[in-house]
């Protein structure tokens, strides 16, 4: 079996995720599932989250219930604990250079910007519903759009100037400004977009039930083991809420379609 924990998964910080992992292996196995014990890094997410021998993962709320719809189910969601979080929902940050005159995201109308992937929530899709409460073609807000592979990267971009704005994921932000701060200097959030449902960890949605119920205990118990306390501190998480497929549909499924950048 493989598990991956790719989307918060900062090199700077992979001492601490794997530190998280190998708690949740040792609960696991006291639930009396065999879990690897390391995670696998090698692959593309995408490959890794339709892999035979899946165990445990991580995803995105929009490629859940798009692309990956009857593929995947969530077990259980993280409660970070950084700004813009409540609960296990989140929200993404409107992210400029700090001597930027924009004052609110109205002020960005026309300008360039940097998107991660299409298919991110935080990245385009919670900037788009953003946008849609502004103007009845949202597509026509933005200026150029570039999509630069990842948020770091995006922020990068920005710094750099080869963008003048771009939406990242507030967990994402957070962890870098501890954990490599360099990455978000110059920088400064403009505004905040709505809250979302977090980035779920997930199973296949072939596996059993009885199975699924043991694994969101052994999560629970890794949240409150106090040995774990110092890698989740450093990775922000505090604790774990158990949101149904059911809401990221709904809340994720509010388009007809994937607005896609150019």
């Amino acid at each position: 079996m493989r598990a991956s924990l790719p989307m918060y998964d900062l090199p700077e910080a992979r001492a601490a995720t794997d530190a998280w992992w190998r708690g949740i292996a040792r609960w696991l196995a006291r639930a009396g599932i065999d879990a690897p014990d390391a995670l696998t890094r090698d692959g593309h997410g995408e490959a890794l989250w339709r892999a035979p021998d899946l165990l445990l993962s991580q995803t995105c709320g929009w490629p859940l219930v798009h692309r990956h719809a009857g593929e995947l189910s969530p077990l259980a969601t993280p409660a970070y604990r950084v700004p813009g979080c409540r609960g296990a929902r989140y929200t993404s940050l409107v992210v400029v250079r700090e001597d930027d005159p924009a004052s609110a995201l109205d002020d960005l109308r026309g300008a360039d910007l940097l998107v991660n992937a299409e298919h991110s929530w935080s990245g385009w899709q919670a900037l788009v519903r953003e946008v849609r409460e502004r103007v009845p073609r949202p597509l026509e807000f933005f200026g150029t759009r570039r999509a630069s592979g990842t948020h770091r990267a995006s922020l990068a971009g920005v710094q750099a100037g080869r963008g003048r704005y771009c939406s990242v994921d507030t967990v994402t932000f957070h962890l870098l400004a501890r954990h490599a701060p360099a990455a978000v200097a110059g920088l400064r959030v403009l505004a905040r977009t709505r809250r979302a449902p977090a980035l779920p960890y997930v199973v296949t949605a072939r596996m059993a039930g009885a199975q699924r119920a043991r694994m969101r205990e052994a999560l629970w118990q890794a949240a409150a083991d106090p040995a774990l306390a110092g890698c989740r501190e450093a990775l922000f998480i505090g604790g774990f809420r158990r949101l149904p497929l059911s809401l990221y549909r709904r809340h994720m499924s509010r388009f007809d379609r994937p607005e896609s950048p150019a």
